[in-house]
């Protein structure tokens, strides 16, 4: 599902890939729970749905979420540290954002 989901983003059937990618995030939290790496990466590519789709409220807030649980989890250095922060950032930037930083 989650391969499919990241197909139809590349080829820009956007609301198809955000409804696959939440519910592959619903399966991944209540199956192998939140803070699992597989989960975090969910949440980093629903994050990047949402700002596709102008949604940048909802990624700041994913991303956030991805970034907190990710420094809880993930050992000092891990490279999905260092990614998901740096879309956080990028998220931040985007236009109507202002108040979020």
């Amino acid at each position: 599902m989650s391969n499919l989901a990241v197909t139809y983003s590349h080829l820009a059937r956007h609301a198809e890939a955000l409804q696959l990618k939440e519910e592959v995030l619903e399966l991944r939290r209540r199956i192998l729970g939140s803070e699992h790496p597989f989960t975090l990466l969910s949440m980093n590519t629903l994050a990047a749905t949402y700002s596709t789709l102008y949604r940048y409220a909802e990624a700041v807030q994913l991303q956030e979420e991805v970034v907190e649980l990710s420094k809880r989890v993930l050992p000092i250095g891990h490279p999905d540290l260092a990614l998901y922060t740096g879309k956080l950032s990028i998220y931040r930037k985007e236009p109507n954002q202002e108040n979020v930083i």
